[in-house]
């Protein structure tokens, strides 16, 4: 009898899924699911067999990290899910929002961004997610990259234009492979490096070209031991020069004037020194003012009169005191930048290269977005939170 149960307990722990590995794996395939969901829309045209198989992607890595989290942490959770439910029913009653634009940003809160928040928080060997995080990077930029080149070169859908969602989803690879490069170099992580930011100052966004600059700046003056700064900023330096003198065979060949080169978004605003200028911008945020100067103590809750039925701010600051007012909003931002100085001084260095990461990634909220859809936003939430815990438990 007692033989028969040592077996048992045997079979049992060598069948046993490891939580943390099951929440790595959800966050995986989350990742991957978003890459090759914009491949199969911009680079296949959304073809139906495909995007379905691609859901089933998305539902098994949510099934995995909520299954996980559900099992150690489920008081956690569910108060999670139960304080931004709590958020929108308040913002639904308070009747200042599209219902439909409200249902859709409940479902990416509840379902997506507060799962993988809590994922993160769940893993507590940082470096275990690290690892994976890499190991995928240069397989996502080689997706990003392709549908790049679909969209821009054999069909020429978007000649003339730019696509700042696939530049944005470019921007974690980016950041994670130009962590590696500054920690351990490696030549086949530059030239991946090389690629993914060469098609995103070509063909993305300003925005996510500027997370970029800001995440090597909080690498090197924040996270990046003192013996290795010369020598990343000397790698960098040349990775740039790379991109650089690419761009000047590109204008050479084209002529500064042609309509070749305005194709290229972020070097025509360069060339005509727009780098930092947006009227539209400037115009949404004539708007909000407006609206917030109407209520400025209480605020219009999420997603409160957003313009043209769902055309947010673009601006995290302006949305945050728009729908929680000045009071509130400002608790918030105040809360966020003491848990960020804490995560830098108090945190070991897993934490510390993950948080140089998710915050250049969530800080396109500064130009872009909203935060009830931003992934990176809800992860440095739940790290910063995760750090906070822990401080706690210490004193």
């Amino acid at each position: 009898m007692k033989f028969k149960k040592k077996i048992r307990r045997c079979m049992v722990s060598d069948f046993s899924i490891d939580r943390e590995q099951l929440l790595c794996f959800g966050i995986v395939l989350y990742y991957f699911w978003q890459s090759l969901n914009l491949f199969i829309q911009k680079g296949l045209f959304g073809q139906k067999i495909l995007l379905g198989i691609n859901y089933v992607i998305l539902i098994v890595a949510f099934f995995f990290i909520v299954l996980s989290s559900l099992k150690n942490r489920t008081v956690s959770f569910m108060f999670m899910e139960l304080l931004a439910f709590a958020v929108f029913f308040i913002s639904y009653v308070l009747g200042n929002a599209d219902n439909k634009i409200l249902i859709y940003n409940l479902i990416w809160s509840l379902g997506i961004c507060i799962p993988l928040g809590m994922a993160f928080a769940g893993i507590d060997d940082k470096e275990k997610i690290y690892r994976y995080l890499y190991i995928i990077s240069k397989h996502l930029i080689a997706i990003i990259a392709l549908t790049y080149i679909l969209e821009f070169k054999v069909w020429n859908v978007y000649l003339g234009e730019y696509d700042m969602v696939l530049s944005y989803t470019a921007l974690l690879p980016c950041t994670i492979l130009c962590n590696e490069v500054l920690e351990h170099i490696r030549i086949r992580d530059v030239v991946w490096l090389v690629i993914g930011l060469g098609m995103n100052f070509l063909y993305g966004c300003r925005g996510a070209n500027v997370c970029f600059l800001l995440f090597f700046v909080l690498k090197v003056v924040l996270d990046i031991e003192s013996g290795k700064k010369k020598y990343g900023i000397i790698l960098c330096g040349l990775i740039i020069s790379i991109i650089g003198i690419s761009v000047l065979i590109i204008l050479i060949n084209s002529g500064v004037n042609t309509r070749t080169t305005v194709s290229y978004r972020v070097i025509e605003k360069l060339l005509n020194g727009e780098f930092f200028k947006s009227q539209g911008r400037r115009d949404l945020y004539d708007y909000y003012f407006n609206i917030f100067m109407q209520n400025p103590y209480l605020g219009w809750g999420v997603c409160g009169k957003w313009l043209d039925s769902g055309n947010y701010p673009h601006n995290f600051f302006v949305e945050v005191v728009l729908s929680f007012g000045i009071i509130g909003g400002l608790g918030i931002v105040l809360v966020l930048i003491i848990g960020v100085v804490v995560m830098f001084k108090e945190s070991a260095k897993a934490e510390r290269m993950l948080m140089c990461i998710y915050l250049s990634n969530a800080a396109s909220l500064l130009l872009s977005g909203t935060f009830l859809q931003n992934t990176a936003f809800y992860i440095t939430v739940a790290l910063i939170i995760g750090r906070l815990r822990k401080r706690e438990a210490y004193f």
